[in-house]
């Protein structure tokens, strides 16, 4: 029975598309970093930390320290200055990423509906920024008022693996309590959502596009989960 659903944020919950939203981000953080550090790019080693969290296996720090260890070396710059350079970015330069996005409509209405039922809700985004980041992200989703009700949302402050490695959503499901065949995931990325998932043996349900997670809101309130979300 399944007792647990896993909601991807970006392009799930949240319409972001992803070229739009990572030039963007590329662009906000390489001036943020320029006019603290006087650097033309900080953009590769923040590119070759993302790709080494989705395949590495380290319990030992969670992404962040990852992450500002990786540009303190990579500007030869202490890393307690790259961590007050970073909090400074989400706090202030992210904001401007908002154009970005849009909200999904059907998104409020289901996890509204998820709650009400009885499921405990994780958002499970990509741990790659941090809180702050990511409660701005859900704020854009128009999913604030139920930050209190969600069981988990993945940061970089709280996970020490990276989608589409296995054990992010290990340490997830860990985190929440339940087992695999007890747990539903979301997302609109195969390699990212689907596939990962089923190699624990989650449930998943494939959404590639706004309407189809419409669908599967009414589908819900027809009558439960859909029957079509058996992993494959």
């Amino acid at each position: 029975m399944i007792k647990a659903v896993l909601l991807d944020l970006d392009n799930t919950l949240l319409h972001n598309p992803d070229r739009q939203f990572a030039g963007a981000f590329q662009q906000a953080l390489d001036a943020h970093f320029r006019r603290t550090f006087g650097i033309p790019s900080i953009v590769p080693p923040f590119r070759a930390v993302i790709q080494r969290l989705g395949s590495h296996s380290d319990w030992q720090q969670p992404n962040a320290a990852h992450f500002a260890a990786a540009i303190a070396q990579f500007i030869d710059a202490p890393t307690e200055q790259v961590q007050d350079a970073l909090i400074a970015f989400y706090a202030g330069p992210y904001d401007e990423l908002r154009r970005c996005s849009a909200p999904t409509p059907s998104a409020a209405p289901l996890v509204e509906c998820l709650l009400r039922q009885g499921f405990a809700l994780a958002v499970a985004t990509n741990p790659i920024y941090p809180a702050a980041a990511i409660h701005k992200r859900i704020e854009w989703a128009g999913l604030t008022d139920f930050m209190p009700e969600f069981a988990f949302v993945t940061h970089s402050e709280n996970m020490h693996f990276a989608k589409p490695h296995p054990a992010y959503y290990a340490e997830l499901i860990a985190r929440i309590g339940i087992e695999p065949d007890e747990t539903l995931m979301l997302g609109d990325s195969p390699k990212n959502d689907i596939r990962p998932a089923q190699l624990l043996g989650i449930h998943t349900r494939h959404i590639a596009a706004p309407d189809q997670l419409q669908t599967f809101y009414q589908q819900l309130q027809a009558g439960g989960l859909p029957g079509d979300y058996l992993p494959r």
